[in-house]
């Protein structure tokens, strides 16, 4: 091929060095040549292969990206998209690439997801920050507001997705998830009665399976079940009335937080059913005290669970209402 140079083209007899040299790649395709090396009646060939150009390659602000389509049912919709990846960021095989990848790996790593994939269209959005600084000024606006809290830009985060062909112009039941090009320990997810969500997920200590729990907690937990939180130490003493009852609202009319409740009857409490089903007697099903960051006064399904150390596995209530969603949407 013309970008092969080799130099030089003849020699004597004897030990000779051999220079092939190769042209910048321009295109976004890897390349192959060959050099035919040749001695009197001996020949042998070399094969050159040049990687493609990187730059060639890299995705524009808005460009959108299916990872995979639904082979069951009617299709629901995953948007992904990132926070602070800058331009260069972009290219096939980069950060962006790697990071939407993990992403959509993590969220269907954990069951009931892993066996409800096939009900997911999977789309990432490109978005190109300035700056690779996670501080309200990148793309999305999305900054860390003390303990593990984040906001992020909700507005820009829906019209990103909205790029997506199939989404038209309404993102009602669509998950999305933000991977944030930061590895501090945080996570925040905004749950919307219209079914749609945003977890906001940094690449926490830039560790996959610290990522991968982040992702279980927020945006499959969170995000798609609409599952409470069950750790107990945000708050001191007892949850106050008025939090109770405005949860107890939620709950009747969006169908929101079923794996806590306000009883510690096993009898009474939301997942009794599963509490004297000899299937689930592994999970030690109970009513154990402490969810939505308080003490006292509301109870939660397990010990462990996603919900509440973001290790381990999801519950069977909180199964059971990821695999209703699916099965309704």
């Amino acid at each position: 091929g013309d970008w092969l140079a080799v130099s030089p083209l003849t020699g004597n007899k004897g030990d000779n060095e051999l220079i092939i040299t190769l042209a910048s790649n321009p295109s976004a395709e890897d390349r192959e040549g060959e050099v035919i090396i040749q001695c009197g009646e001996v020949a042998d060939t070399v094969i050159v292969r040049q990687n493609f150009n990187y730059l060639a390659t890299l995705s524009k602000d808005g460009d959108v990206r299916t990872w995979q389509e639904h082979t069951k049912g009617w299709g629901i919709n995953l948007v992904m998209m990132g926070d602070g990846f800058v331009e260069m960021d972009m290219g096939r095989g980069g950060k962006y690439e790697v990071m939407m990848q993990k992403a959509m790996d993590s969220y269907f790593s954990v069951e009931p997801m892993h066996s409800l994939r096939e009900y997911f269209d999977v789309f990432s959005v490109t978005v190109v920050s300035v700056s690779d600084s996670i501080d309200g000024g990148t793309a999305l606006g999305t900054t860390f507001t003390g303990g593990t809290s984040i906001k992020g830009d909700n507005e820009k985060c829906k019209q990103n997705a909205t790029k997506v062909p199939l989404l038209g112009n309404s993102v009602r039941n669509t998950p999305m998830i933000v991977v944030m090009n930061s590895p501090r320990y945080a996570g925040t997810t905004y749950m919307h009665s219209l079914g749609y969500s945003i977890a906001f997920c940094p690449y926490v200590d830039n560790d996959d399976e610290r990522f991968a729990q982040i992702i279980h907690h927020e945006a499959v937990g969170h995000g798609f079940g609409y599952l409470g939180d069950e750790y107990d130490d945000v708050y001191d003493g007892e949850i106050p009335p008025n939090v109770m009852a405005e949860l107890k609202e939620i709950a009747d009319r969006y169908g929101w937080y079923s794996n806590i409740d306000f009883t510690p009857d096993i009898t009474k409490v939301k997942w009794n059913y599963f509490i004297s089903d000899k299937r689930y007697v592994n999970e030690r099903l109970g009513a154990w005290e402490g969810a939505y960051g308080y003490r006292s006064g509301v109870w939660r399904p397990t010990n462990i669970s996603i919900m509440l150390y973001n290790v381990g596995g999801f519950n069977a209530p909180c199964q059971e209402a990821i695999y209703r969603r699916v099965i309704k949407i």
